[in-house]
């Protein structure tokens, strides 16, 4: 193996590294504590109401809104629309297919006739990192779900996909 090559694949391990260290030390602080999913609802009145779902219950969703720090009950009802808020992941993504691409483009022998090595890197690692992007942008879309006018048969079937994003699911 290349002087070059033995520096740029452990360039990138010690980048990997350093960038999925401080996901993972995030993860074991918080793993303890789930958190619930983060609703925007939209009500019957034009209000709109957000925060982190706590629970579900019979005919209402319990909410905490950071902003006030108070719990916010909302019978359903009086609900006209639910977005589950995704977090945005067209980012992260957009890195892994980066160092995927480098580290494709690291591996291969031959490269093309029009260009050197470290051009076949960057080529390999735009293209990851543009395919990346993407998937990371339609994996993030937030999901509307449309409450108003719905039978009662539909809205139970929302409610019980709500409750497996609750901080506390199956709350009696």
């Amino acid at each position: 193996m290349g002087e070059k090559r033995k520096k740029i694949v452990s360039l990138l391990l010690v980048f990997s590294l350093v960038a999925l260290s401080g996901n993972l030390t995030a993860q074991s602080l918080t793993k303890s504590e789930k958190k619930g999913a983060k609703l925007r609802i939209q009500k019957n009145d034009g209000q709109e109401v957000i925060g982190e779902l706590i629970t579900v219950k019979k005919d209402s969703l319990l909410l905490l809104n950071a902003e006030i720090n108070a719990d916010i009950t909302v019978l359903i009802e009086h609900i006209e629309t639910i977005t589950i808020v995704k977090k945005a992941l067209g980012f992260q993504f957009m890195v892994y297919g980066a160092l995927a691409g480098v580290l494709y483009g690291s591996s291969k022998k031959k490269t093309y006739k029009y260009l050197d090595r470290s051009q076949s890197y960057f080529v390999a690692g735009a293209i990851l990192a543009a395919t990346g992007f993407a998937i990371g942008s339609v994996a993030g879309l937030n999901k509307k779900i449309r409450i108003h006018g719905k039978s009662d048969t539909e809205i139970q079937k929302v409610m019980e996909t709500l409750n497996k994003k609750a901080r506390v699911p199956n709350f009696q």
